[in-house]
């Protein structure tokens, strides 16, 4: 679990770095390094849907009528705290086959990734009746940051340092790109319609950028 992981490194016990969504209790508990190293793209999420309902999302412009739908998250994901935040409607798994199962049989309406790993994702699972929304992009604030232990200052100062200069010399662009460019470019987000979501999680001050 998680959280364990965030204990072993705290407490120096073979993790020295971590990366992890900004919220309170991190920012409290760890040292995080103020660099978005995921560019806010983590918050950006398309779905999964059956193939059987392929336009299920075609006419959802609002916050409103996409709560008449049920997502998918995983039970222990930040997600669904944030999804139901905003008054959507949300299933929980514990697992993906299950979530997968759960959009399959009809449980679920839809599931949303990131769309960082929703083209993986679903290669990964090889599943037939399983298909990427074509329209809509759902877009809520958040922040990835690295953490180091509370006490480790020269770490996160060093670690700071080169993450800046890795961006001011386009290194960090580049590495981006060579990861994440082509999955970006192929789900064709500019001409997705988007719908807003708040985030409660993400502390006040802190950019998603």
């Amino acid at each position: 679990p998680k959280h364990r992981a965030f204990d072993l490194m705290n407490a120096h016990d073979g993790i020295d770095v971590l990366f992890g969504s900004v919220n309170p209790q991190r920012l409290e508990q760890y040292r995080g390094v103020p660099f978005s190293i995921l560019k806010g793209y983590n918050g950006w999420r398309i779905a999964l849907i059956r193939r059987e309902t392929p336009d299920i999302l075609r006419g959802v412009h609002s916050k409103q009528l996409l709560s008449t739908l049920t997502a998918g998250q995983f039970l222990t994901w930040s997600d669904t705290q944030i999804l139901r935040s905003n008054g959507l409607k949300v299933a929980t798994g514990s697992d993906g086959h299950g979530l997968y199962g759960m959009l399959e049989r009809g449980r679920i309406d839809y599931f949303p990734l990131s769309v960082l790993e929703i083209a993986h994702e679903l290669n990964v699972h090889q599943n037939p009746g399983v298909m990427i929304d074509p329209h809509l992009l759902i877009i809520y604030p958040t922040a990835t940051w690295f953490y180091v232990a509370k006490d480790n200052e020269a770490l996160a100062q060093a670690l700071l340092v080169g993450l800046r200069q890795a961006e001011q010399d386009g290194s960090f662009e580049t590495l981006f790109q060579r990861h994440f460019g082509n999955a970006l470019r192929q789900l064709q987000l500019e001409s997705r319609r988007r719908i807003q979501l708040e985030n409660p999680l993400l502390p006040p001050g802190i950019s998603a950028q």
